[in-house]
C-alpha cells in the first residue's frame, strides 16, 4: 500500500486496492468495472434489480473497505504485511461468514 492518506487513494487508486477490487469484481462475475470515484464505489450495489445481489455487493464492499483499513493500520502500526491474496482470502471468508450468519433470512438464502 502507498502512502497517500486520501480515502479515494486508499480504497481505490491504490495498486494494491486495485488487485484486491478486481479479484472480488472477478469473483462476482462483473464485467470488466473499475471503480474511478468513492460515489461510484457506494452507489454499485444498487446498479442491479436483483436484491440478494444487491446484498452480497453491499457485504462485499463493506468487508473489502474494513480490510483495507485494518491492512494499512497493520503495515503503519504493527508491521505486518499481507499480500492481495492473503487479503482476497480473509475477505472471502469474511463475506461467507457473514451469508452463513444470515442464512436463514429470506433474501440471503440463495447466496451460498
Amino acid at each position: 500500500m502507498c502512502a497517500d492518506e486520501s480515502r479515494d487513494h486508499i480504497f481505490i487508486e491504490c495498486p494494491f486496492s486495485k488487485a484486491l477490487w478486481r479479484r472480488m469484481l472477478q469473483k462476482l462475475s462483473s464485467t470488466r468495472l473499475t471503480f474511478h470515484s468513492w460515489m461510484q464505489l457506494l452507489n454499485w450495489p444498487s446498479t442491479t434489480p436483483v436484491r440478494p445481489l444487491r446484498i452480497l455487493r453491499s457485504v462485499a464492499v463493506q468487508e473489502i473497505v474494513y480490510n483495507l483499513w485494518a491492512e494499512k493500520n497493520n503495515r503503519i502500526f504493527k508491521n505486518k504485511v499481507l499480500t492481495t491474496s492473503e487479503l482476497f482470502k480473509i475477505v472471502d471468508r469474511q463475506v461467507r461468514n457473514t451469508i452463513s450468519a444470515h442464512k436463514t433470512r429470506k433474501h440471503f438464502k440463495n447466496l451460498m
